[in-house]
């Protein structure tokens, strides 16, 4: 039996993940999303589609977004986040805000 699609990027983020030295800038990931519906695929478009010209989300607009689509509190988008950044799909500006290492085709 296949994982689903998501499973198998996320496995080859993490197998990608140990090849990258600390302070080497990591390679946008491009997915093209087939499955509707799920958890992350939602929170990775809605971040996505909060990016604009600028490369840094600020974090108000990160929990605004995320909080208010998925009636979540604060804590748990905190949680979200650092989830994605475990899979190296996000990173931390520290006081600014998150960036995005991936692109939704």
């Amino acid at each position: 039996m296949n994982n689903p699609e998501w499973v198998e990027k996320i496995n080859e983020i993490l197998r990608n993940k140990k090849d990258i030295q600390p302070g080497e800038s990591r390679p946008k990931i491009i997915w093209e999303i087939k499955e509707d519906g799920l958890l992350w695929t939602e929170m990775l478009r809605t971040l996505y589609k909060t990016k604009r010209r600028k490369e840094i989300i600020p974090f108000p607009t990160v929990f605004g977004r995320i909080c208010s689509k998925f009636s979540i509190t604060k804590a748990k988008a905190w949680n979200c986040i650092f989830f994605l950044k475990e899979f190296g799909l996000i990173e931390i500006s520290k006081c600014h805000g998150i960036k995005l290492n991936y692109k939704i085709i």
